[in-house]
């Protein structure tokens, strides 16, 4: 079977102010193929970068160059990957990056976990998106995932541990009375972003608001108008950290497991297990951080 993969047009403008067209296509030809075994005959991959300045000149990329990855490695693996298929090519800050189409089908990730991997690129100041207008490299390399990880990491743990004191104090008291005023209704709203966890990878859990979204439930559980509205302003300056991308997946897929506890103790109206289960949660994303530096 031979499949035809286009991936559409993307203007953009290079650093001579000059009107580029990008111009990425990728023929996929799968043949012979067989359940967890090799199932790519052939692969071709092919960008072309047509520069209309002072004359038309052709760059042409070859994303054979680009490794594939192992999927349960997901978007730190993506960004290596990337990063090595850039230093491969010789790229330089201002040229374009390959469509989230075209990697899709190279790197055999799924979608999400590629737009992770360019989400942290770009809040790390590596790349920049524009719209229509695909993205580029502001630097001439990609630093790793571990370097980029452990520089995020470094630069917010006291921010971190700061908001977390506030936030435990806060919400252990929240989840307290939420076991005490939760109505039908409240206790199910705090259970569906958990729910979501059984339904998805970790790593599209990751990208969504499920965890914030838990503890904002529990809060307006607690029937505390000032709790909570304090709770509110802490999960929004916790929002800015960015600490969801800072931790590897497995750390993460460990820490969403600590919410159901505090959500059954809630759910059986014992107060005081519910406290316990929410302050217990905090410690263990304190010694996470510790573990990731």
């Amino acid at each position: 079977m031979s499949v035809m993969l286009v991936v559409g047009c993307v203007d953009l403008t290079d650093i001579s102010g000059q009107a580029t067209t990008a111009k990425a296509f990728a023929d996929l030809a799968l043949a012979n193929s067989e359940r967890n075994t090799k199932t790519v005959a052939s692969l071709q991959r092919k960008m072309i970068i047509m520069t209309m300045a002072g004359g038309a000149k052709r760059l042409m990329h070859n994303l054979e160059d680009l490794e594939r990855v192992r999927p349960q490695r997901l978007y730190e693996t993506v960004i290596d990957a990337i990063g090595r298929w850039v230093e491969t090519q010789k790229l330089k800050a201002g040229d374009l990056l390959p469509t989230e189409r075209a990697l899709e089908a190279q790197l055999v990730v799924s979608r999400p976990v590629i737009r992770e991997a360019f989400r942290v690129l770009e809040t790390n100041g590596v790349i920049a998106s524009r719209q229509g207008g695909g993205r580029r490299l502001l630097r001439n390399r990609i630093p790793s995932s571990t370097v980029i990880r452990e520089t995020r990491l470094d630069s917010s743990r006291a921010t971190l541990l700061k908001l977390w004191d506030a936030r435990e104090a806060t919400e252990s008291k929240a989840a307290e009375l939420a076991a005490i005023n939760a109505t039908k209704k409240q206790i199910i709203e705090i259970f569906e972003p958990l729910d979501i966890l059984n339904t998805v990878h970790a790593a599209e859990y990751r990208a969504t608001d499920a965890n914030l979204e838990f503890h904002i439930a529990v809060a307006r559980a607690s029937a505390n108008m000032f709790l909570i509205r304090i709770i509110l302003e802490l999960i929004e300056q916790f929002r800015h950290i960015g600490f969801k991308y800072l931790l590897p997946l497995e750390n993460w897929d460990t820490l969403q497991s600590d919410h159901r506890p505090i959500a059954n103790a809630i759910k059986a109206r014992d107060s005081q297990a519910a406290k316990a289960a929410m302050s217990l949660h905090f410690q263990k994303l304190r010694t996470s951080i510790s573990r990731s530096r």
